[in-house]
């Protein structure tokens, strides 16, 4: 999961071309789906009241840092919850906000576990 992910994992494939990416979830994905029309994960931190919790665990750091904007990223269910009345499945997080994979989109694969 991250924001603008599919930059994160062009920087991981040009470093580690072997690696194995599946099932990756973006948060700019899921917020262009929502009410806000400013998309930046800062922005999308203050929207959703998320800044003070997002410096708390990570007290040193800052946006547009790796652990920052992790943290902010993963914070971001409120995303979700704009979304849907109940948890959805992984199913449904890869067809609203799955990252294309080398030209191909991120596919379900398999069951309905809920993610939340």
């Amino acid at each position: 999961m991250g924001h603008n992910v599919g930059v994160d994992r062009c920087l991981l494939h040009r470093h580690y071309p072997d690696i194995g990416v599946h099932g990756l979830i973006d948060t700019l994905k899921l917020a262009k789906r929502g009410t806000t029309t400013t998309w930046s994960l800062t922005t999308l931190i203050e929207h959703h009241a998320l800044t003070d919790r997002v410096t708390e665990l990570v007290p040193d750091g800052r946006p547009h840092r790796a652990l920052w904007d992790t943290v902010a990223a993963v914070l971001l269910a409120a995303l979700v919850e704009e979304h849907w009345s109940r948890p959805p499945s992984l199913a449904d997080l890869l067809t609203a906000a799955g990252q294309q994979i080398d030209g191909h989109q991120e596919t379900p694969g398999g069951g309905q576990q809920s993610l939340l």
